[in-house]
This record gives C-alpha cells, sequence and structure tokens, in this order.
C-alpha cells in the first residue's frame, strides 16, 4: 500500500484499498483506476499527476466520494465508505470536504455571495452565521468588496477565488482540487497556487491536486503519478 506520513496524525485522511473502477459491461467495458491501495494522511498536500486519460481525475472522484469503486475499498478519516447512506455521503461532501474545479461551476446570475453560502444554506446553517462566514471567506480572499457582484462579472482569476472561498467556507478538513489553475494565465495562476498552499500550511488541511503541470505538482509534499489507471510512480517533494 502507497502511505504517505503526516506529521499531524498517524490517521489517514483518505485510504484506497485495492480500488477499482470500471465503466460498461463486456466488450466494452474501460477500467478508469485499476487496482490503486493509497493512504493520503491528514494535513499533507498531494498532487496526482499523469497525462490525459490516465485515470487521475477517476481517482479523485473516488476518494472525494464523487463516485464509487466497482470494487476495494474507500475510507474517509476513518470511516469506510461503504457502509455510508446517501445522505451522510452528501453530509462529507459538504462538511469536511471542499472543491476546486477548473470549471469554477458558479451560478454567473447570482451574486458571489450567494455563490459562496451555498454549502452552508444546503447544511441548515441560519442566516447570520452564514453572513459572518461567508463574508469571513470572502476576506480571505481578498474579495469582501466584491460580495454584491453577480459571479458572471468576476475575472477569471477572481472567479477561482470566488470558488476557494465556497470551499472553505464550512471549514473543511480536505480541499480536492481538480486542474485549479488550468483556465488561468500564468500570473493568476500563481497566485491562485500561492493562496491554496498557504491555507494548507495555516490551517492543516489536506490538499489533493490532480494536476498535469509539473511545477505546481512539484510544490505538494507527496506526488503520485497514474498512468493507464495504475500508480506508475511515487515520491516526496524534491528539497
Amino acid at each position: 500500500m502507497t502511505s504517505f506520513s503526516s506529521p499531524l496524525s498517524s490517521a489517514p485522511a483518505v485510504r484506497l484499498s485495492q480500488v477499482t473502477r470500471t465503466y460498461g459491461r463486456g466488450d466494452r467495458a474501460f477500467t478508469a483506476v485499476n487496482d490503486i491501495s493509497l493512504d493520503v494522511q491528514q494535513g499533507q498536500s498531494l498532487a496526482v499527476v499523469g497525462k490525459s486519460g490516465s485515470g487521475k481525475s477517476t481517482l479523485m472522484h473516488l476518494m472525494a466520494l464523487l463516485d464509487t469503486p466497482t470494487t476495494g475499498e474507500v475510507d474517509v478519516l476513518g470511516t469506510p465508505s461503504a457502509r455510508l447512506r446517501p445522505r451522510e455521503k452528501n453530509l462529507i461532501r459538504n462538511r469536511p470536504f471542499g472543491f476546486v474545479f477548473q470549471q469554477f461551476f458558479l451560478n454567473g446570475s447570482q451574486s458571489v455571495f450567494e455563490n459562496v453560502s451555498l454549502p452552508l444554506v444546503i447544511a441548515g446553517v441560519p442566516a447570520r452565521q452564514r453572513r459572518a462566514k461567508v463574508m469571513a471567506a470572502l476576506e480571505s480572499m481578498g474579495l469582501e468588496g466584491k460580495a454584491r457582484n453577480a459571479a458572471s462579472d468576476l475575472s477569471g482569476g477572481q472567479k477561482q477565488r470566488v470558488v476557494i472561498a465556497r470551499a472553505l467556507v464550512n471549514d473543511p478538513a480536505v480541499i480536492f482540487a481538480d486542474e485549479p489553475t488550468g483556465n488561468l494565465d500564468s500570473a493568476t495562476g500563481a497566485h491562485v497556487e500561492d493562496l491554496l498552499f498557504d491555507l494548507q500550511r495555516r490551517r492543516g488541511i489536506t490538499l489533493v491536486i490532480v494536476t498535469h503541470d509539473p511545477d505546481l505538482a512539484g510544490r505538494c509534499d507527496e506526488r503520485v503519478t497514474i498512468a493507464d489507471g495504475r500508480v506508475a510512480m511515487e515520491g516526496a517533494r524534491a528539497a
């Protein structure tokens, strides 16, 4: 089993045990992830790298409970996901998990405040507490002055910072980021990277990043390379 040590805890944030994900049946079956065992310890940053179609995004979706393995087990914060009801999985995705995607997934017709508050609305947080938490998250991203703006009026870099604020608003233990700088120019992408790693260090968040960018991967504590659905290489960040 691949295991990444952690200075914070010996218990993994996410554990995959012989996980395989196959789509389709018979001659049309395609195995995207093939017999992967992997521990991601709390408080660390992990880069999942590989070519397009290698299975790296599928692997992240399995880790984040956005997909279900065909065989094998996924444990999240010490809990076997197979034992969780759908509602319990939704609660995990909404609270201890946060998500940052390349495509932003913002509602352009809603305000920045409304977009960031969505996880809190789903969680049933009272309006007064929602406002305090949303504004704190926006302030941490330097966007408190944009709270009333429509999300569609923002630049790409601002939209990605809104996505990070939304990921942070429920104080997650783990953030999953799938190509978080893929739609940004190099300068804006570097700024977003700095924000993510600063948050990871200051808050002790576990950060899992799917990327094809070797420079971004090089900033992570650990790296795993996926090829044809299998772990091809793993290792610590170069000193």
